[in-house]
């Protein structure tokens, strides 16, 4: 099985960690509620136009796994823990809504769960200085997810049609053919949105 991956950055969310956004002053503030919902509603008009020219470029029968926002703070116990959760929760619905759907039909891989309560174990966020990003540990939680998501499509998906009556041989399989790539979609968390405020002193 051939497979390609596809990064989508957090740029979306760049407004949430500029300098002057209400979020680094509080994240449960309506200004700064204010500002995740435009966030969300400018992901939610890029990401399906994203995700329809893949699913055209790759083909009918390809598989797409796609995978969104975690919250890099949750299980930390700082202010921005359980605000977060609720973030990438709505970011997440935002974007499963979308994957799942047609003409995509992606697998869903639900990061938010796999990291929620457990982010000092499975990010750098801890360190210093602090890292949104996976770590070893995070990393595995990942492919672990991952490997059971495409198990669960594979086992679910229909079996091939049985050759018609006098074939003796199976057709020679289209060299040409993008059946079987796996394209997996990520965007990053959006726990960014408060890294700066946290790594004061």
């Amino acid at each position: 099985m051939f497979g390609s991956s596809l990064s989508i950055s957090a740029a979306t969310t760049s407004a949430l960690t500029r300098s002057d956004s209400p979020c680094l002053v509080s994240v449960v503030s309506p200004d700064c509620q204010a500002a995740v919902t435009q966030v969300i509603g400018a992901f939610s008009a890029n990401f399906p136009v994203i995700l329809q020219r893949i699913r055209e470029a790759a083909g009918p029968d390809a598989i797409i796994v796609a995978m969104a926002f975690y919250n890099p703070f949750s299980g930390t116990g700082q202010a921005v823990d359980a605000p977060g959760d609720i973030v990438a929760a709505q970011m997440t619905a935002q974007a499963k809504t979308v994957a799942t759907a047609a003409p995509v039909n992606a697998v869903w891989v639900d990061l938010a769960a796999v990291f929620q309560g457990k982010a000092p174990t499975l990010t750098h966020i801890m360190e210093d200085p602090p890292n949104i990003h996976p770590n070893d540990a995070g990393y595995a939680a990942i492919a672990a997810a991952m490997t059971a998501a495409l198990r669960t499509a594979v086992e679910d998906a229909e079996p091939p049609a049985p050759p018609e009556t006098g074939d003796s041989q199976l057709a020679a399989p289209d060299s040409t053919s993008t059946a079987g790539i796996v394209l997996v979609l990520t965007a990053v968390a959006v726990g960014a949105l408060s890294v700066r405020r946290v790594t004061r002193g």
